[in-house]
């Protein structure tokens, strides 16, 4: 057990309550902080594998590991990072690209939602017994 990795948010919990209660999870490396995090800790938005904690803090808050490429805000800046057709870009058009990139997302994000909720209205609990109140009414009239 003691060779095998700790999630590092496991491994906070149980020195904040020196409690910890030893599963056999399946542990992954960050593709952001590059710490080692188990099923129950992970993002719940993202697909790919990365922990739950807030990436752009810790970033903020670990200089020291920046300039060595080992951690980074978010997927978008990784990706950014480790294409090599990137390599020659200074830091300004790399953050305008992760920029551009994140508001892509959002876009993309919104649009789906868009067509998730188009023609919702028609077939909700609500939509179904207002059509049949309307019907009602022009039966009694």
């Amino acid at each position: 057990m003691a060779d095998t990795p700790i999630c590092h948010i496991c491994k906070e919990i149980m020195s904040r309550k020196k409690f910890f209660s030893p599963t056999s999870l399946e542990v992954e490396q960050c593709l952001l902080c590059n710490r080692p995090f188990c099923v129950r800790h992970k993002e719940k938005k993202e697909t790919k594998g990365v922990c739950e904690i807030n990436h752009e803090r810790y970033y903020l808050n670990h200089r020291d590991n920046q300039s060595k490429g080992k951690i980074f805000r978010n997927m978008e800046h990784r990706n950014i990072e480790m294409d090599p057709s990137n390599a020659e870009l200074g830091i300004i058009e790399k953050v305008l690209m992760e920029r551009e990139e994140i508001k892509k997302k959002r876009e993309e994000e919104k649009r789906i939602i868009k067509e998730a909720t188009k023609g919702e209205g028609e077939g909700t609990s609500e939509a179904i017994a207002k059509r049949e109140k309307n019907l009602q009414a022009e039966e009694y009239y």
